[in-house]
């Protein structure tokens, strides 16, 4: 069944959990090293492989969980509860998070019935120095007519109806709220200001149309959103070579990643289109008190 894991597992373990996302590895690495590692289990059989985290922070409790196959073993699921347990036994007011390999459809269904609710589930997309496709983005120059400018006081509800415009479709298909950005223009306007400050900000122009925005945050790209009134004209392709170009030509990241909903069809198909590949699948979930 599980066993403990032990200084030369860490590679495998990491590896697992990238199968998620790097944000899921990260955090391991990261508790690994600083003692907030609770438990670290390991499965392994002829057919089927896996590991079983558990990670402190100073407000939190992090449970990861990656199999290489779905699994339908209730004894994995039962050893998975009962740590579970222990953990909400000694919780107080720290929250708990729950980051499922979206490839495990059975482990995510069962902790739907634990009072888990799924905050997301979507793929996390990575573009390599070492792509095929790194040759049209070193010699990537803007369209003739398009400027990339940065934040401008004078555009930010500009660049708020954008972004609500832009997800709109896809938020309704989520469940999520209308608006999010124009509702709460403040708290958006100063992260924009925030995130120009740091040069991660850029609006694409035809001319005195805004038609594009996109958002950095190091090497991930947060956020890439053309108005919907200008799709299918190329205008997404210019943003995410600008931005590719930026990162990993002038910026020297060796890879780039970004995450897509499950539901947007339409930007995964994209991503793959512009030389893109997938790392993880993950299904992120926190727990409700009862």
């Amino acid at each position: 069944m599980f066993i403990e894991m032990k200084n030369d597992d860490l590679v495998f373990v990491a590896d697992m959990l990238g199968r998620i996302n790097c944000s899921a590895k990260n955090i391991f690495i990261q508790a690994y090293k600083n003692k907030g590692l609770i438990n670290c289990l390991i499965f392994s059989d002829d057919n089927n492989k896996g590991v079983f985290t558990i990670l402190q922070g100073s407000n939190y409790f992090s449970l990861q969980i990656s199999f290489e196959k779905d699994v339908s073993n209730y004894k994995i699921l039962k050893i998975i509860h009962e740590e579970l347990n222990k953990i909400l036994k000694i919780k107080g007011s720290k929250d708990i998070y729950l980051n499922i390999n979206g490839y495990n459809p059975s482990i995510i269904n069962y902790f739907r019935n634990y009072n888990f609710s799924q905050d997301s589930l979507g793929f996390e997309y990575y573009f390599s120095r070492l792509s095929e496709n790194i040759d049209t983005i070193s010699t990537f120059n803007i369209r003739d007519g398009l400027t990339i400018k940065s934040y401008e006081e004078k555009n930010a509800y500009k660049y708020l109806e954008l972004l609500d415009e832009a997800f709109r479709d896809l938020n309704i298909e989520c469940n999520e709220e209308q608006e999010q950005f124009s509702k709460s223009s403040e708290k958006f306007i100063s992260w924009l200001r925030k995130v120009d400050g740091k040069k991660n900000f850029g609006a694409l122009w035809n001319n005195l149309d805004l038609v594009g925005v996109y958002i950095l945050n190091d090497d991930c790209i947060d956020t890439i959103a053309v108005n919907p009134n200008y799709e299918g004209k190329g205008y997404g392709t210019q943003l995410i070579k600008y931005c590719l170009k930026n990162m990993i030509i002038d910026k020297k990241y060796e890879e780039v990643y970004l995450r897509v909903y499950f539901q947007n069809i339409k930007a995964q198909k994209f991503y793959l289109k512009n030389g893109f590949k997938i790392r993880g699948y993950y299904s992120e979930n926190t727990y409700i008190s009862k």
